[in-house]
């Protein structure tokens, strides 16, 4: 049977689910409407084990990238639903086709934001700084335009390359959220034991459970090119048990 083509805004989709269910099923096994609605986003394994035993992931060295599909928005609410294996077969797609296609649509519709510090707790002041101005600081945060799960952009095709460009150096990633992720130039005299405390400490202290990503500090490295966990000497890892 061929399933009609739901017209209009995005959000008749979420009102169907609530109207007439069965409609809804037809609409969301039809790839063809499902495409283009497709999204992932970078969260932590530990604490949404439930979306890596019930649909399509993505491994990544901070976390998982797990599939949602957006439904719309309600009111400033956007709607989004997981992606169950059942509802993936139904596409008759690979997974590594539907993740693909989800990362494609997550970097177009949720554009990437790299700013320095300095210029991000200005605007959270409602401080505007001159043209002139000079960063202080060299961290900078990796985000989205919603900022909502912009930590998923450190996924996006180039990404690491583009960061290790413009900051000129090599640098360590800290998955402040699942939010955002902080980005700091490896200077050498940078104690990485350290950093990894305040990470821990933050979760624990000032990070809502359903927002932390990471436990672990990350760096990119030209001569690698890619993003890799940061790993310590056996005599700090013993300190940072402790820590937790």
């Amino acid at each position: 049977m061929k399933t009609e083509k739901v017209e209009g805004k995005s959000e008749q989709l979420w009102k169907l689910a609530n109207t007439d269910p069965d409609r809804f099923m037809e609409v969301i096994a039809d790839y063809r409407q499902m495409e283009d609605r497709l999204r992932c986003r970078l969260v932590s394994h530990e604490t949404n084990f439930n979306f890596f035993t019930a649909g399509p992931y993505q491994k990544h060295p901070m976390g998982e990238a797990a599939l949602f599909f957006c439904a719309g928005q309600n009111g400033d609410t956007r709607i989004e639903y997981h992606v169950s294996f059942e509802m993936a077969q139904k596409w008759d797609r690979s997974e590594a086709e539907i993740l693909e296609t989800a990362l494609k649509n997550t970097e177009k519709y949720a554009k990437s934001t790299f700013r320095n510090l300095d210029t991000v707790l200005a605007e959270y002041m409602g401080i505007r700084l001159p043209e002139s101005y000079e960063p202080q600081t060299p961290m900078h945060l990796l985000s989205n335009e919603e900022r909502a799960y912009g930590a998923t952009a450190v996924m996006y095709p180039g990404m690491l390359e583009k960061i290790r460009e413009q900051i000129g150096m090599d640098y360590y990633v800290l998955p402040t959220s699942v939010h955002e992720l902080t980005i700091l130039p490896k200077y050498p005299f940078l104690d990485p034991a350290k950093i990894r405390e305040t990470i821990c400490r933050d979760n624990r202290e000032s990070i809502s459970p359903a927002d932390v990503l990471s436990d672990h500090l990350f760096e990119y490295r030209l001569e690698k090119g890619k993003l890799e966990r940061c790993h310590l000497p056996e005599k700090e890892k013993s300190r940072e048990k402790e820590i937790r």
